[in-house]
């Protein structure tokens, strides 16, 4: 894993907060009882929530829209099919269209209430690709 917080603030369009501490973490996970990558927890660290090359990812905030605890449970409740171990990093805001990563780090896609499908192997490489 490659630096994913100087990734994501190489951006010209990059916008980002100051990162959050590892109880905040902690308590989000154990709120949706499950792991984050270590990459996301990276990103959580040092920079809370951010945007960067046309991605608006989820982190740990007050701000529901932004919120990997919120997004994942209101995903959950909408898509009961949905594996409980992985939790959503972006909301495209088009056609219910969400992205997610799992411990391993591994994204996947979801339409409103379809089947997760893997799309790239990491945040990283997710964020590169969409250039």
């Amino acid at each position: 894993m490659k630096n994913i917080v100087g990734i994501i603030q190489s951006y010209n369009d990059y916008i980002g907060r100051e990162g959050v501490t590892e109880e905040k973490i902690n308590e989000a996970e154990k709120e949706l009882k499950l792991k984050f990558a270590d990459e996301y927890r990276t990103y959580l660290l040092n920079l809370g929530i951010a945007y960067a090359n046309g991605h608006e990812f989820t982190g740990i905030t007050e701000l529901e829209e932004l919120s990997v605890v919120a997004q994942t449970l209101r995903a959950r409740m909408r898509n009961p099919k949905l594996p409980s171990d992985i939790y959503v990093i972006e909301n495209l805001g088009i056609d219910d269209l969400l992205i997610w990563q799992n411990e391993k780090g591994e994204l996947f896609q979801t339409a409103y209430d379809g089947l997760p499908v893997k799309i790239d192997v990491s945040l990283e490489d997710y964020i590169k690709e969409s250039n």
